[in-house]
């Protein structure tokens, strides 16, 4: 799921016409395009949600309300350039003005979705809109929105209209235990999510598993003590995990991996509590994180189980209710990307084929910990051996350290660790760092004659700045890394494709919410 943000418009005419706090709905499909056109959606009406292809309110009095736009030249999604459409076609919704590239929308249309079977069934509306580029490749961004109004016979929240939220808000959820109050006077609460593009992570050292996107929206969400805002801004943090508490039992939804026809789900859940420090003032961040990654080997037309119309389709609680927590594109090949919605709450068929263990020690806004070569990760005693030896990369002696090309740049966005300057995406979505001298295709890492494994991240100070001491306060440009050795599986199909045991490397992007509650 791409994060749903309030759209700039850049037009008085479009702003006058655009209702206040609309959700931007992308509607899906390859990021490269999928900021040519879109829906922009408002209600009045409770319980407002949505994703990047849905908006969903409960229904007062047996229906809903929504006002719909049609809109050119988002600004999301990072990666995405808006460009000027030959063609758009609205599904009934009326025009904007103009046709890109700058923002504008429609004037909004008025639509009335009514729940089923005398208010004890969910109303279900959609809308299908497809833009043409004029001469931008790629040509067409096909969106999809659907509405849906929820039974709500007590008519709960109707009598207090609000509109929905816009998503990008310095806001953050109250269920679960609060946070003590900090002793010392400072936040007591900070909430880090990951986001939707700039993400990465490296599995192994063929480079067969390097550049996937990470499923955004996992959280980690811990409490703050030792700090006061003012002469001493760094914190101690402490995140309490499992079932039950604010980060929950696992690090964010089910994670589709598919390299080399392999495919495979990785649930990671928590091997203990997250501790660490946080800096308010400078945004700096040092965490130890502790995960056991279940691998299950799966298929290929289903590498992870999916929420598909509020129902689990596959895995351990096929059938059973959920909620689309994220969803994110799997590159299957070229020209081919499915769209799987994700939710922790549909994990795979146990029992996994692996369980590893990872550790991100630490996982930092400043430099990771160097991974030193040729080959700084073997297997321990007790673990499969994997492939043996293992080998620095699989550059075949040309050494690893040009720009990458092909699949692993199929597009630029401005690099999260490197602000003003461009970085690739692979075609797995992932950020890609540099490919062999000789297969400029081909990820990999600089490990061969001593050289080292190396991240950095990005500290990104929250807003409004100290001495502000208005909260909450976020931060959306902060970049947390780190490297880790990774044990092999014991699945020769998944070792030698990966090259396990090997080194990992993750780069995540998000929204940090620094908080009193």
């Amino acid at each position: 799921m791409r994060i749903l943000t309030t759209a700039l418009l850049v037009a008085a005419a479009a702003l006058a016409a655009r209702p206040a706090s609309a959700k931007t709905v992308i509607g899906g499909g390859p990021t490269a395009a999928d900021c040519y056109n879109g829906f922009e959606v408002q209600s009045e009406n409770p319980g407002c949600a949505g994703d990047d292809k849905s908006v969903t309110v409960k229904s007062c009095n047996g229906s809903c309300t929504f006002q719909v736009q049609a809109c050119v030249g988002l600004s999301q999604p990072t990666g995405c350039t808006a460009t000027t459409l030959s063609t758009l076609k609205a599904g009934g919704l009326s025009l904007p003005a103009t046709l890109g590239p700058d923002h504008a929308c429609s004037t909004p249309t008025t639509v009335t979705v009514s729940t089923k079977k005398g208010g004890k069934k969910k109303g279900v509306k959609k809308f299908r809109m497809k833009g043409r580029a004029s001469s931008a490749k790629p040509k067409n961004d096909a969106d999809v929105l659907k509405l849906t109004c929820l039974p709500n016979p007590a008519n709960e929240g109707c009598d207090a209209p609000a509109t929905c939220d816009p998503g990008n808000t310095c806001t953050e959820s109250t269920a679960g235990t609060k946070c003590a109050a900090n002793p010392d006077g400072g936040p007591n609460r900070l909430s880090l999510v990951i986001g939707e593009t700039g993400t990465d992570l490296d599995n192994g050292w063929t480079g067969s598993s390097h550049n996937f996107i990470l499923v955004p929206n996992g959280r980690i969400d811990g409490c703050l003590t030792g700090c006061n805002s003012g002469s001493d801004t760094e914190c101690d943090f402490a995140a309490t995990t499992g079932a039950g508490t604010r980060s929950g039992p696992a690090f964010g939804a089910p994670l589709p991996l598919l390299a080399a026809n392999v495919p495979v789900c990785v649930v990671s859940k928590w091997a203990g509590n997250v501790t660490g420090k946080a800096n308010e003032g400078t945004g700096d961040i040092s965490i130890d994180v502790h995960l056991t990654s279940e691998v299950f080997l799966t298929d290929v037309t289903a590498v992870c189980p999916q929420c598909r119309n509020n129902k689990c389709n596959g895995g351990a609680n096929s059938g059973k209710d959920c909620t689309v927590e994220a969803s994110v594109d799997v590159f299957i090949s070229q020209g081919n990307l499915e769209r799987y919605d994700l939710s922790a709450s549909c994990p795979p068929t146990a029992p996994p084929d692996a369980a590893l263990a990872i550790n991100f020690v630490p996982l930092t806004s400043g430099s990771a910990a160097t991974l030193q070569g040729p080959t700084p990760c073997t297997a321990k005693p007790g673990e499969p051996n994997g492939v043996s030896p293992p080998q620095p990369d699989a550059c075949g002696g040309g050494g690893c350290g040009s720009a990458c090309s092909g699949l692993a740049c199929v597009g630029k966005i401005d690099d999260p660790v490197n602000p003003g300057t461009q970085i690739c995406v692979d075609s797995k979505g992932g950020v890609s760092q540099l490919c062999c001298n000789n297969n400029t295709a081909k990820p990999c890492f600089t490990l061969a004659n001593n050289g080292v494994v190396n991240r950095a991240g990005h500290p990104d100070p929250a807003a409004p700045a100290l001495p502000d001491t208005t909260y909450p306060k976020c931060s959306t440009a902060g970049v947390l890394a780190s490297t880790f050795c990774i044990p092999a599986t014991g699945k020769s199909s998944i070792d030698q494709v990966t090259g396990l045991p090997g080194p990992g490397a993750i780069q995540l992007t998000g929204k940090a919410t620094w908080s009193k509650e």
